[in-house]
């Protein structure tokens, strides 16, 4: 489904700009 994918997509894109202010 699109909104699933969208949701996932967005999901990730948060998880990896919460990692990167970790790591500075």
């Amino acid at each position: 489904m699109p909104t699933n994918t969208l949701d996932k997509i967005r999901h990730s894109l948060s998880c990896v700009a919460v990692l990167f202010g970790l790591l500075g």
